[in-house]
């Protein structure tokens, strides 16, 4: 019997900002019937989904610390809309712009994971393109050229700090704070 987890490590904007973009995916939800981006909460992905068993967790909160806290606190700014526009994964999704020091903390984390707690290379992707999704999987490609024909045009503007890290849990209902890791001041 395989005892393994879902896990994934993000981090979420402000209340505030994470209340409006809830907004945005039940307009989604609402006009366009895709639902599936209403069930997690606005987050920016640093470590996709990854199974490991439950016994490694105090192994991925010892490690993934340090390297967390050797970062400084620093600030994302969300400007716009992008997409995906793969086959079989229509993706509408709020942009992050380019900022050297989430690139760095991704890819330190992602050699952190290789290296101590041995990920394979496919589950973790070097290539990183952060962003915070309002809708996916159950976006029709119909709806998607519809709904991106309106999007790829509006303004989304906020700017937050990143404080803390989060290595988040999937309880077989839905993700759940398993450890936080701040960053430094």
């Amino acid at each position: 019997m395989d005892d393994s987890h879902l896990y994934f490590i993000a981090f979420v904007p402000p209340q505030e900002i994470a209340a409006n973009i809830t907004g945005l995916k039940v307009n989604f939800s609402k006009q366009y019937h895709c639902i599936k981006a209403l069930k997690l909460f606005p987050h920016i992905t640093l470590q996709k989904p990854f199974k490991r068993s439950p016994v490694d967790e105090a192994e991925l909160h010892l490690n993934i610390q340090p390297l967390v806290e050797s970062f400084r606190s620093f600030e994302v700014s969300l400007n716009g809309f992008g997409c995906f526009d793969k086959k079989n994964n229509k993706v509408i999704y709020i942009r992050v712009e380019e900022n050297n020091s989430l690139a760095q903390l991704h890819r330190e984390l992602m050699l952190l994971l290789r290296s101590a707690l041995h990920f394979s290379e496919n589950e973790t992707d070097l290539v990183y393109h952060p962003h915070i999704t309002v809708a996916y999987r159950d976006l029709s490609a119909e709806d998607f050229h519809k709904a991106w024909a309106i999007y790829k045009g509006k303004p989304f503007s906020a700017k937050f700090n990143v404080n803390k890290i989060l290595l988040l849990k999937h309880n077989f209902r839905n993700w759940e704070v398993l450890s936080e890791f701040t960053l430094r001041k």
